[in-house]
């Protein structure tokens, strides 16, 4: 499938480009100085919006797919640099799945593989990580089961409907998880209509490591996370239960909640603490203990000394007032 930069043909851009670090990188001698280039674009498209716009597939699909992975202003960096199916062969249950040609019969579907590889592909190749055919598909396979956008979207309710969404829906969702503002293209109403369709997300990368550009704090945006289950601050309380399970929902992992025991004369305890865990290698959350990780007694210890600095315990389940009662005194 042939793509215009940055454009599917016929599609409009209807958001900003994502934020994106850009930190310019010497070229090899395979690539002049015109194939330089500054961030990497996940990019996925949702089948039947391709099929409508082509009006030729065969079959479709209900779920969001890799279109590509995309340097930002290199394209066809080295035609002697051929694609050989060969050296992804054990990708290619994945790649079927993730990385499906939904235009052209299934006997031909690898000339869309082929032609990732031959505008896109090879121009990646500069980076280390990304300097060979199997090396390229993987980490695109890698980073679209990170993203995990089918997931993401269900998760706010936004699913395939008869209903239309406000685009705010989708942007919102993304923005909250993702930390950074995706590029939304769509195909513009057909004779008759007057609303958009959605058919294509994407989401930039750095060119060093492979994060996508924020801090871990707007990443996770827990104050929109907790509003959005509607827990506010209140002069009732809640169930701990009440924010374990929304944010596990939206997190994927189970964060470790402090709080204040009660006070003589009080019977609920207070949330003070919300902790979750990063993996030390590539920053994706993770559980704060696995069930072979428990602390040793001295871990123990000194964490219940860390945490008596503030007063706080580990939560024990039933009720927690959140904020803090108005003292009677």
């Amino acid at each position: 499938m042939a793509e215009a930069r940055g454009a599917l043909p016929g599609w409009v851009s209807v958001l900003g480009w994502g934020l994106a670090l850009c930190c310019l990188c010497g070229a090899g001698p395979l690539w002049s100085g015109s194939h330089e280039w500054k961030k990497l674009i996940l990019t996925q498209h949702w089948p039947p919006t391709v099929c409508k716009e082509v009006n030729r597939c065969r079959d479709s699909l209900d779920y969001w797919t890799i279109h590509g992975l995309w340097p930002d202003r290199a394209e066809d960096c080295n035609h002697s640099w051929h694609f050989n199916l060969n050296e992804i062969k054990d990708l290619l249950r994945d790649m079927k799945i993730y990385w499906p040609d939904v235009i052209h019969p299934s006997s031909n579907r690898s000339q869309f593989w082929k032609h990732e590889w031959d505008k896109h592909g090879t121009c990646a190749a500069q980076v280390d990580a990304l300097n060979s055919e199997r090396k390229y598909f993987g980490k695109s396979l890698d980073l679209y089961k990170q993203i995990d956008l089918n997931s993401v979207l269900q998760k706010f309710e936004i699913k395939p409907s008869i209903n239309y969404y406000q685009l705010a829906d989708f942007k919102d969702a993304l923005t909250r998880i993702y930390g950074v503002v995706p590029k939304i293209q769509c195909l513009m109403p057909e004779q008759g209509e007057n609303v958009q369709t959605i058919g294509q997300i994407e989401l930039c990368f750095t060119k060093e490591d492979f994060h996508l550009p924020n801090d871990l704090y707007k990443q996770i945006d827990l104050n929109s996370v907790l509003q959005k289950f509607e827990i506010k601050p209140s002069i009732n309380y809640y169930q701990l239960a009440d924010f374990k399970d929304a944010l596990t929902r939206i997190y994927g992992v189970v964060p470790k909640i402090q709080c204040l025991m009660p006070e003589q004369g009080e019977n609920v305890q207070t949330i003070g603490q919300i902790e979750l865990c990063f993996t030390k290698e590539d920053f994706h959350l993770r559980n704060c203990t696995e069930p072979e990780e428990q602390p040793s007694s001295g871990q123990e210890a000194r964490l219940a000394r860390e945490a008596s600095t503030h007063g706080m315990m580990v939560c024990e389940d039933g009720p927690i007032f959140y904020p803090p009662p108005k003292s009677q005194h």
